[in-house]
């Protein structure tokens, strides 16, 4: 995983917030898996990308 982009941490509905913008591919599959039977599974050949909105708790950020 890697995290390619984020908006600055705002305020919001009570609580900080941020944006997140991120790759990942599966990663660590056993040797056996064929790869080209499953190319239509995301994250399977090429990186995807994705976002999160996280929430900053007192316990650190957490998904949202």
């Amino acid at each position: 995983m890697e995290i390619t982009s984020w908006t600055e941490p705002s305020d919001g509905a009570g609580a900080k917030t941020t944006q997140v913008t991120y790759t990942w591919k599966l990663d660590g599959l056993l040797g056996w898996v064929d790869k080209n039977a499953f190319s239509g599974v995301k994250g399977m050949t090429e990186p995807e990308e994705a976002k999160i909105v996280l929430v900053k708790t007192n316990n650190g950020w957490a998904a949202r």
